[in-house]
């Protein structure tokens, strides 16, 4: 059986990560903190992890000894991140900086056999622009405009100028879905007849439904 790490388990898109990997079979390890809820991961085939994200050394011998217990892993998904801060640093903090302490702890361990899997953002690309058929292509260079974007792109940089490793990196746009609170709340105004614009810009926005995501 297959063997699969998932950060940010408890959270939206992690949870359903999770369901699809354990009707995939996979072996599934979830990593979570104490204070996470566990509330759409009751399946008990779900094994349970806590890693120190913050301190490499501490994690690295957390990894180690994973690894001595159950092997290398077939593939670890970093789904964990932050979307919404009080400062522009946390985006950093917990975006940026815990990607790159884990990516080290990942290598010094050799833990993955197969893949990385870092779940980006189409924000670390920044917008398109407003000509009617343009897309965004993967050689476009990135601009993105907020802070979380910024965050995940510089968090893109450091895997992908880490020799050897081996990774995939996806950039979903906003997902939405059940269980999903952020978007729930816009689309619970408009259906009351409220729908609110700051500014009188339009703005273009795309979608992905969360499982269309899982399924990728």
């Amino acid at each position: 059986m297959k063997k699969l790490l998932i950060t940010g388990a408890s959270g939206f898109i992690g949870g359903f990560i999770v369901e699809k990997a354990l009707e995939k079979g996979f072996q599934v390890f979830a990593v979570v903190r104490k204070t996470s809820s566990k509330k759409y991961l009751s399946d008990p085939r779900i094994n349970f992890i806590e890693l120190s994200l913050n301190n490499v050394e501490v994690m690295t011998d957390e990894l180690s000894s994973l690894k001595i217990e159950h092997g290398q892993f077939d593939f670890v998904i970093h789904n964990a991140g932050i979307t919404k801060a009080s400062h522009n640093s946390e985006y950093f903090d917990v975006n940026t900086t815990i990607t790159e302490k884990f990516v080290e702890s990942l290598i010094a361990t050799n833990l993955i056999s197969n893949k990385f899997i870092f779940v980006s953002s189409l924000a670390a690309a920044g917008p398109g622009n407003e000509e009617p058929d343009s897309t965004i292509k993967i050689d476009q260079v990135p601009n993105p405009v907020t802070s979380y974007g910024k965050s995940k792109l510089e968090a893109e940089k450091f895997v992908q100028g880490t020799d050897g490793f081996p990774y995939l990196i996806l950039r979903p746009t906003a997902v939405f879905g059940p269980r999903d609170s952020e978007l729930f709340t816009l689309f619970n105004l408009v259906s009351k007849g409220f729908e609110f614009y700051i500014g009188t810009d339009k703005q273009r926005l795309s979608f992905i439904y969360v499982e269309d995501l899982v399924d990728l």
